[in-house]
């Protein structure tokens, strides 16, 4: 798909009736891979399967260490999980320099959404889906 003057937010429809931010998220989910998490009382496991479209692509990390205590998988575009997961690091990183504790998982998405939100009320900005 091509960029054109039609696919700047989720609100703009084009001559054809089509909402392109949507298409493009559509996509996005096709070109994901399976995560999976399971949780108990004393430790939690994170598992992505790695793909590639052909032998030629390179494989890209799903899962990143936030904290030490706080880790991320990423299903859908890497590009944009990294971004994300990029937010959340520096976010608990400041929990740890400010309050000299680490951040709580609710405090950690607070932050993310807080941004994320900013980042999608601009028009220019790219949205995470």
């Amino acid at each position: 798909m091509f960029r054109n003057q039609y696919d700047q937010d989720v609100l703009t429809w084009s001559p054809h009736g089509r909402l392109h931010q949507v298409e493009y998220a559509v996509e996005a989910v096709a070109q994901g891979s399976t995560v999976v998490g399971c949780k108990s009382s004393t430790a939690a496991v994170l598992v992505a399967l790695k793909r590639s479209s052909s032998d030629l692509a390179t494989r890209h990390e799903k899962l990143f260490c936030v904290s030490k205590q706080v880790g991320v998988a990423v299903s859908g575009l890497v590009s944009d999980g990294y971004q994300i997961a990029t937010i959340l690091r520096d976010a608990a990183i400041n929990s740890s320099f400010v309050y000299k504790q680490e951040a709580r998982v609710s405090q950690l998405c607070a932050a993310t959404t807080r941004k994320l939100q900013v980042r999608g009320s601009l028009f220019r900005e790219a949205q995470y889906f």
